[in-house]
């Protein structure tokens, strides 16, 4: 399962998400993080809460940063996960 929660500012909105992003939920994803570009808005996406990234959700990662969404939050591990699955992609650690 997956939860997103977005938190709005006049130039940012930050999607905060929580869970796993796996299966069909990399699709619901995907789809609100366009939703929020074609608002020509900075967006953030925070994923210090998610436990799991399948390899079609890395794909999805790497898709939206390229169109400049931002990534925070990647916990060691995940971060880890997704440069051997990527290959490449390394998504920033959230330093608190």
């Amino acid at each position: 399962m997956l939860r997103m929660d977005l938190t709005e500012t006049d130039v940012t909105t930050t999607i905060h998400v929580e869970g796993r992003i796996v299966g069909n939920w990399v699709d619901e994803l995907r789809r609100v993080c366009v939703e929020q570009l074609g608002r020509s808005k900075n967006i953030v996406l925070d994923v210090s809460e998610v436990a799991f990234i399948d390899e079609y959700g890395v794909e999805t990662i790497e898709t939206l940063t390229r169109n400049h969404v931002q990534v925070v939050g990647g916990s060691l591990f995940l971060n880890e996960y997704i440069e051997k699955t990527s290959g490449s992609f390394q998504m920033p650690v959230l330093k608190k």
